[in-house]
């Protein structure tokens, strides 16, 4: 997976913004618009003009990038191609200056391992990108632990079997992992294009789709785990072994699995049927995380994994031990002349 943001190729590949970025991509590779700017907010290009022809050099000799263009002139491959024009002056104010660059993908983390004259600031769709995706790199094990240790505590309290709720975190975590892949697979490869309709693929995949299939599938995993697990513990509690406990379970809550799961992919073919790519995504990841999880993870891989770890499901510490509240004894139906001693007197029949 490359984390990337979706530009214009996320909408339909016949509006009018997404062709004139297609066309500005193929015809115009020096396009200033899809490149990387340079801004050097203090600097005095006038007194230190040879720093700034150094650093365009430098810059234009990296990989992947066509041309640099400054106040200094037009760069290419680490040489002056174009002196200074006219029209270099746009480049310069009295204290700032700023570079064009011009690339043919990702050079933002390359362009800022390059050492600058003065404070340089760098914007345009690869510096946003790396930047969104840098702070959700930094963020995410937080986001991370916070998720799993919550997920986990809830799921312990809930079962008070740590077996069982750990196996329940991992689960969950292999059938977000199968979604994601598939997500990689259809939109940052682009196959099936076919089948879930026309888009155009970025060889990226979208950071902020990334994180709200995160939120949704996982909790909604959790939510069938919980059922299953819930239900797994109630037999086992009353006296069955292993092997009837999971198959009771699973009677027991597969149509309920079932039919949520065929709601909820239903609803989502609605968003899978739109033309922009992101929403296109949000529909297909999601359909498909409840499907795996009912079908797959729920019908196959839970069961297999609690029958071979066996006892073990069951075991729990002494702090943990469910008290077991005695079962209220049904009453025995009474008998028909104790009915008539136990009913109440009426002065008449229809009091009665």
């Amino acid at each position: 997976m490359r984390l990337g943001l979706f530009d214009d190729r996320a909408l339909p590949p016949d509006a009018s913004s997404a062709r004139a970025g297609a066309l500005l991509r193929t015809q115009y590779p020096d396009d200033p618009f899809s490149g990387t700017a340079i801004v050097l907010p203090a600097f005095d290009a006038a007194r230190h003009r040879h720093d700034l022809d150094d650093y365009a050099r430098r810059v234009s000799a990296l990989p992947r990038v066509t041309q640099v263009a400054t106040a200094t002139g037009t760069y290419r491959h680490g040489r002056l191609a174009e002196p200074a024009g006219d029209a270099s002056h746009r480049f310069t104010t009295r204290h700032s200056a700023y570079l064009s660059v011009s690339s043919d993908s990702d050079t933002a983390a390359r362009i800022r391992a390059v050492p600058a004259p003065a404070t340089a600031w760098l914007t345009g769709p690869d510096a946003r990108a790396l930047d969104v995706t840098t702070l959700l790199s930094q963020r995410l094990p937080i986001a991370l632990t916070l998720v799993g240790t919550t997920m986990l505590v809830l799921t312990l309290g809930l079962t008070r079997r740590p077996v069982l709720a750990l196996k329940a975190l991992v689960l969950n975590t292999l059938s977000l992992s199968a979604t994601f892949g598939a997500l990689v697979w259809i939109f940052q490869q682009g196959h099936l294009r076919g089948i879930v309709g026309d888009f155009t693929p970025t060889g990226t995949t979208d950071a902020f789709t990334l994180v709200i299939l995160f939120c949704l599938a996982f909790g909604l995993s959790m939510d069938y785990e919980c059922l299953l697990l819930a239900r797994a513990v109630e037999e086992h509690d009353t006296g069955a072994d292993t092997r009837t406990a999971i198959v009771r379970s699973i009677a027991s809550t597969g149509h309920l699995f079932t039919w949520s799961a065929v709601m909820l992919a239903v609803v989502m073919t609605a968003l899978a049927t739109s033309d922009v790519a992101i929403v296109k995504a949000t529909g297909i990841g999601l359909g498909l995380a409840a499907v795996m999880d009912a079908t797959l993870v729920r019908g196959l891989l839970a069961p297999a994994a609690m029958r071979l770890a066996g006892e073990a499901n069951w075991w729990a510490p002494k702090p943990l031990h469910a008290t077991t509240a005695p079962q209220p004894q049904r009453p025995a139906p009474l008998r028909a002349d104790t009915r008539e001693v136990m009913a109440p007197t009426c002065r008449r029949r229809s009091e009665c």
